[in-house]
């Protein structure tokens, strides 16, 4: 009959030994896999802050780059508007010294272009303006 009762105790607590040990080491390794596991999702969660981060900032970024072009663009437009005044200025300034040379000639006066330096001051111009048909 192989073997006695004793034999097959003793072959039953030895393989239970066993697997209780095997049972240590698979709980040791399930522990270790779960603090791995942990600290990965640690890993992920920052990883998904920064780049919740990332994308705020880039937001921002493209929202005063919108901003930005759109100070250009209204700065090129009052450019625009400006040359356009500048044009328009020029157009009357001409017409002014059309018309101040008919006056002159009509009183008998050469016409003279007077054109101040852009340093002379208001006063000073007055006066050579004056002077000039004072005389």
């Amino acid at each position: 009959m192989g073997q006695s009762i004793e034999q097959k105790l003793q072959q039953a607590e030895s393989s239970l030994q066993d697997l209780q040990q095997k049972v240590v080491t698979h709980e040791a390794t399930i522990a270790e896999l779960k603090t791995q596991i942990s600290e990965r999702d640690g890993t992920i969660s920052e990883r998904d802050e920064r780049i919740q981060t990332l994308e705020k900032d880039a937001a921002g970024h493209a929202k005063a780059s919108d901003e930005l072009r759109d100070q250009i663009t209204a700065a090129n437009a009052n450019a625009e508007r400006l040359k356009a005044r500048i044009s328009q200025l020029e157009g009357e300034a001409k017409s002014a010294e059309i018309r101040a040379a008919e006056i002159c000639a009509s009183v008998g006066v050469d016409p003279v272009k007077v054109t101040p330096a852009a340093s002379t001051p208001p006063s000073t111009a007055r006066e050579r303006w004056a002077q000039t048909f004072n005389k």
